[in-house]
């Protein structure tokens, strides 16, 4: 594809399939580290993050609004920001970590470190707005203060040697007539020396662990890890896997991992996805009950208990409770929050829910298995298109691609009740259609995704396909 041509849409391009920013932010948001006796240091903050170290309390990055902005701490919590952006490509995030990095700017003006900090996360996130012009300005003084800095240290701080990683990935990714202004002016990638890195007690484990991420933009079909991964190279690889609807794979990595020395609560609710998804209900309470029990407030309360109102619908229990301690529990920052909040009070049908379920694990088989029982006559109109649908993916799921398109074909027959599943079977059925090498037929049916009304990820489903339309075109 001529560079040309791209524009910030393939920001979402290197997003993994399957893989989503709320499996990374527990990753992402241990940058920002605060406690009641004052805040650690920057590389307190790295060891702890990729030790696995997290009884520290966390927050989201708009803590840099409430931070003294003179210390290195902060200029961790502007490095969080840029890569929770880059990581998620979602434009709101973007704008967001603009404005805040802008902020940071303004009172840094003094500070050589915070600059250096501050215009390298800068320039990487105006490229990824599609904001060249502006970038440019962002990457003359990031490669400016770069240079000076590997320049006049003995040695580059691991950090700032990974943060140079991303602004290489976004200055190869700028198009060509700016690329062309900026070498005019002598700015281009820097390769910084790997021999000058500072030493530090985890040096290996940062390597190791942003090694793990850069795998990712590969969209790989298995991640390889090192023989000394550190905590969180095993989390990453146990979410993607998860992602991947592969929880045997999952549980390889997770298992791995020593909850008590690193006080790594999050694996407890992990650990109960994975055994979720293979339909071992009572192992996946337990660990969803350790989660509780060890996080009472933050992120993950409202999915877990979700999942956990799941678990008594299968097995037949009273679930009065979970509605009102899912509203009233936790936070909802996480998509996966968010997502149970609005589920709170839906009503399911028990064999439609073990189908999904089991869908999730990629027991396509098993989960067909389940709805091929279903007396569709006993359905209300909902559950109609909801059995459609997951009909439809676990054939996707197996390949039998014409039998799902027949099955999508249904479900758009079904009246449209404001659910997800109309808008999404035309994504999959024109992501059906570039599976078997037919791309007009692709492009009309993602076409008519801006089409289809939905009360939940519209957005996120017409940027995909609207995604996939220009990879189509640029074949």
């Amino acid at each position: 594809m001529n560079k040309q041509t791209q524009n910030k849409s393939c920001w979402k391009r290197e997003k993994p399939d399957g893989f989503s920013l709320s499996f990374l932010l527990p990753l992402l948001f241990v940058f920002i580290t605060v406690n009641s006796f004052g805040q650690y240091n920057h590389h307190r903050i790295y060891e702890n993050l990729l030790n696995g170290r997290f009884s520290e309390r966390l927050s989201n990055a708009e803590i840099i609004e409430e931070t003294n902005l003179q210390n290195k701490t902060s200029a961790a919590s502007v490095i969080a920001i840029t890569f929770e952006a880059f990581f998620s490509g979602n434009e709101a995030k973007i704008e967001k970590a603009i404005d805040i990095t802008d902020d940071f700017l303004d009172l840094s003006e003094e500070i050589p470190y915070n600059l250096i900090i501050g215009h390298t996360s800068e320039a990487i996130l105006k490229s990824m707005h599609g904001n060249y012009f502006s970038a440019m300005i962002s990457f003359y003084n990031a490669y400016r203060k770069i240079k000076a800095y590997e320049k006049n240290t003995q040695c580059v701080e691991p950090v700032i040697f990974e943060l140079n990683k991303l602004y290489n990935f976004t200055f190869s990714k700028i198009p060509d007539n700016y690329t062309m202004i900026l070498n005019v002016a002598g700015i281009s990638a820097i390769e910084i020396d790997t021999n000058k890195i500072c030493y530090q007690k985890n040096q290996q484990l940062i390597s190791n662990t942003f090694a793990t991420i850069y795998q990712l933009f590969a969209k790989p079909k298995s991640i390889n890890i090192s023989k000394n991964p550190g905590e969180m190279s095993k989390l990453i690889a146990g979410i993607y896997y998860l992602g991947k609807q592969n929880p045997d794979s999952a549980l390889l990595y997770l298992n791995q991992m020593d909850t008590l020395r690193s006080n790594l609560v999050v694996l407890n609710y992990y650990k109960g996805l994975a055994h979720l998804n293979k339909a071992q209900y009572d192992l996946a309470e337990w660990y969803f009950d350790k989660f509780l029990f060890l996080q009472q407030s933050g992120r993950y309360i409202k999915a877990t208990l979700l999942r956990k109102k799941w678990i008594a619908i299968i097995k037949g229990r009273p679930t009065q409770g979970y509605t009102e301690a899912i509203l009233e529990r936790g936070s909802d920052i996480a998509y996966l929050d968010k997502q149970a909040k609005k589920e709170a009070k839906k009503e399911y049908n028990t064999q439609l829910l073990k189908a999904r379920l089991l869908y999730d694990g990629g027991m396509f088989k098993e989960s067909l298995n389940v709805i091929e029982q279903i007396n569709i006559d006993n359905l209300n109109p909902l559950d109609i298109t909801n059995l459609l649908y997951r009909k439809a993916r676990n054939l996707q799921g197996l390949k039998l691609y014409h039998e799902a398109i027949s099955q999508y074909n249904l479900l758009q027959l079904q009246p449209n009740r404001g659910e997800y599943f109309h808008k999404k079977a035309m994504l999959e059925t024109g992501k059906i259609f570039i599976k078997l090498n037919e791309p007009q037929l692709a492009i009309e049916h993602l076409v008519n995704v801006k089409e289809i009304q939905s009360d939940t990820f519209n957005e996120a489903f017409e940027q995909e396909a609207e995604m996939l339309i220009k990879d189509i075109k640029n074949q």
